[in-house]
């Protein structure tokens, strides 16, 4: 401390060894009361320039640190800035972390979610849906094209989501070239996507809490991919203890998507879940000596579908079931598939911008109406 107040002593032109041998009580010819008096006014004189240099010190000092804090803030701000979290209806990247194949030409396609996001969509419940952008030519007068795909994963799936694709080549005018483009992706790259906004199935976009005690799903091909984010809610939820029934439609037995993930399911809730595949490519003399037909949990019909068939492999209609009792079936492949089971799918007038419409269920018709189920317990998914 001493060695302070004598740095800012000399900064004024004070001596410190001067001033406190002036304090001294030796006699000199200015005599011992003036000696006194004029030392202690040239030390009040120094304590004082001293103490405004003190004051000084602090302020610069303050000065100094609220110009740095500033601008650390400042660079803090921007560096947030920097590392924005968009908003899921936002294109952005997302990277392909795993890569599995389902089928000869179909994979499933695990994608990290960026940072700071911790599910896909904005609900953990609510089902998702993301809308991926492709250009299959880098010249500038090719434009992008968009599809949309339902992830097989749930939707609170943290840090994640997952997409079964089949890799349809692509075809001018069209977007199945968007199939082939992800299934020929490694582990590393990246896509550009954005979440869609959510489905709203007979009035609400949930699909629990509906009162459905009964739930029928149809799937051709890569169709069961929505169905089973459908499945998984269900399921998970403690609350929900609806009946399922699936029914897949593939032309081969080594076409059938997620096999494997369907028995394990059926093993797991034996009381709920049941699942029948019916094959197209055989003859149904074939599936009756097929090894595999009938063993484990499998259940196996032939064709692309019938009354009976629904009957079979479907919970019945509303009216059939106990008071309190209701089904709901949805419906979920490519628009021939879709027709054919209950009808096909309309669309509103474009929107101004050129989009297209949404979606419109259309009457219901095919094998579902001739099965007696009313259109208000289908969805086309």
């Amino acid at each position: 401390m001493a060695q302070t107040h004598r740095h800012h002593l000399r900064r004024f032109g004070f001596s410190s060894t001067a001033i406190y041998n002036n304090m001294s009580t030796t006699n000199t010819h200015f005599g011992k009361k003036k000696r006194r008096t004029c030392n202690s006014n040239k030390l009040r004189l120094a304590t004082k320039k001293m103490s405004m240099c003190g004051w000084l010190w602090i302020l610069s000092t303050m000065m100094i640190f609220v110009s740095s804090h500033s601008h650390s803030h400042s660079h803090l701000h921007d560096s947030c800035e920097n590392k924005q979290i968009l908003a899921p209806e936002v294109l952005q990247p997302y990277r392909l972390a795993d890569k599995t194949q389902d089928s000869p030409d179909s994979f499933r396609l695990k994608f990290a979610l960026p940072e700071g996001r911790q599910y896909l969509g904005n609900d953990p419940i609510l089902p998702t849906c993301i809308k991926i952008e492709y250009k299959h030519s880098e010249d500038d007068d090719v434009p992008a094209v968009g599809k949309s795909y339902s992830p097989i994963s749930h939707p609170s799936a943290a840090g994640y989501f997952e997409l079964l694709v089949k890799a349809y080549p692509y075809e001018p005018g069209g977007t199945s070239g968007v199939g082939a483009y992800l299934c020929n992706l490694n582990k590393g790259d990246s896509i550009m996507a954005a979440l869609k906004a959510p489905r709203r199935m007979h009035g609400a976009p949930t699909i629990l809490d509906r009162n459905w005690s009964h739930l029928g799903f149809i799937a051709g091909g890569t169709g069961i991919a929505p169905l089973v984010q459908l499945i998984y809610i269900i399921l998970d939820d403690d609350s929900n203890k609806s009946i399922i029934k699936v029914l897949i439609i593939d032309r081969m037995e080594e076409d059938i998507l997620m096999k494997d993930t369907l028995d394990q399911l059926a093993r797991d809730y034996p009381d709920r879940f049941s699942v029948t595949y019916s094959l197209t490519g055989v003859k149904e003399e074939d599936i009756n000596t097929n090894p595999t037909a009938g063993t484990d949990i499998s259940i196996y019909e032939y064709g692309r579908g019938s009354i009976e068939m629904a009957k079979r492999a479907l919970p019945p209609p509303t009216h059939s079931l106990s008071a309190g009792e209701q089904t709901m079936i949805f419906v979920c492949g490519r628009d021939g598939f879709v027709e054919t089971w209950a009808g096909s799918v309309g669309r509103a007038p474009p929107s101004a911008d050129g989009k297209k419409g949404n979606k419109i269920q259309g009457p219901l018709m095919g094998f579902l109406a001739d099965a007696g189920y009313d259109a208000s317990e289908v969805f086309k998914y």
